[in-house]
């Protein structure tokens, strides 16, 4: 009985060793199959996250493309626009040039009496380019009826270290209008000049195809010129050469020209103290002004900068 009992559980126990056996085959096989699908399902979710990277990078070059496309249209609009700005601002030019007065400075030395300047409702007397008025006679300086002409100095007249004069220096300036328009001269700058004539306010009228005459005119005295060599001497070059600015505009203030006219004041040379007068300059004034600067359009700039600042402060 005995032996019989020991073979059934022998034959059980080999039996359930088999069992196990397979089983463990049957689990070792599932796992690595699990695991290949894990490894499988792994490499299709990188294939897919590949996929949305391509899809993103062709999506980012599709936007790139089409900004660049519309960076090109904004250029060619912007660059077509300021051509048609162009054009119609050479047009409103050429129009503006075409009404526009053409005005040109003629300066001669002294003043001849001919054109009927008057000063302080009196008729201004002729003068010649330089006057030395000794100091008895140096009211005659702001007298415009004064006779300058009897006051005219020879070249090399000395004046002594102890005498005090005045001298004074008169230039007509001729305002000659070549064009249809009538036109309108402002005196921007001329130094320590008095400017004597026909005003309209602080314009010079100058009618179309006509001419209108002012005198400039300086005094100076001894002690101006004896101050030679600082910053009041008017015997150095640096000193004494007066440039002046003049602009030329239309009535309606669309337009303007500068013109510059260089005034030389070295009548003037020293010895000690002693002053040696000439009856004209180092360098003849100049006959007629230089132009300045290109042309102003003066209602087309203010627009413009009317429009930038609209731009800044929406």
């Amino acid at each position: 009985m005995s032996d019989a009992t020991d073979w059934i559980s022998a034959v059980s126990t080999a039996l359930a060793m088999g069992f196990a056996g397979t089983a463990a085959v049957y689990a070792a096989k599932s796992w690595g199959s699990a695991k290949k699908q894990v490894q499988a399902a792994e490499r299709q979710v990188e294939a897919a996250y590949e996929q949305v990277r391509i899809a993103e990078a062709a999506t980012q070059r599709q936007e790139e493309r089409a900004a660049a496309a519309d960076e090109r249209a904004d250029r060619a609009e912007n660059r077509e626009l300021l051509q048609v700005q162009a054009a119609e601002e050479r047009f409103i030019k050429a129009q503006l040039d075409a009404r526009a007065p053409y005005v040109y400075l003629r300066t001669r030395d002294g003043y001849s009496g001919l054109a009927g300047i008057t000063y302080n409702e009196e008729v201004l007397s002729p003068a010649p380019l330089i006057a030395a008025l000794p100091k008895e006679a140096s009211r005659l300086a702001f007298d415009p009826e004064a006779r300058l002409h009897n006051y005219e100095p020879k070249d090399g007249t000395e004046i002594p270290s102890a005498e005090d004069f005045l001298f004074v220096v008169t230039i007509t300036v001729d305002a000659v209008n070549v064009s249809d328009y009538p036109a309108r001269i402002n005196v921007i700058d001329i130094g320590e000049f008095d400017v004597l004539g026909d005003f309209r306010g602080n314009d010079i009228i100058v009618p179309q195809r006509g001419a209108k005459t002012v005198v400039l005119r300086r005094v100076i005295s001894s002690a101006e010129i004896r101050a030679s060599g600082t910053s009041a001497g008017i015997a150095d070059f640096k000193g004494c050469v007066v440039y002046m600015k003049f602009w030329a505009r239309d009535f309606s203030y669309s337009v303007r020209d500068e013109l510059n006219l260089g005034v030389d004041l070295r009548f003037f040379a020293m010895d000690g103290q002693r002053i040696i007068v000439s009856r004209t300059p180092a360098f003849l004034i100049n006959e007629t002004a230089d132009m300045g600067p290109a042309r102003v359009y003066e209602r087309i700039e203010a627009a413009k900068e009317q429009a930038d600042a609209s731009l800044a402060n929406p």
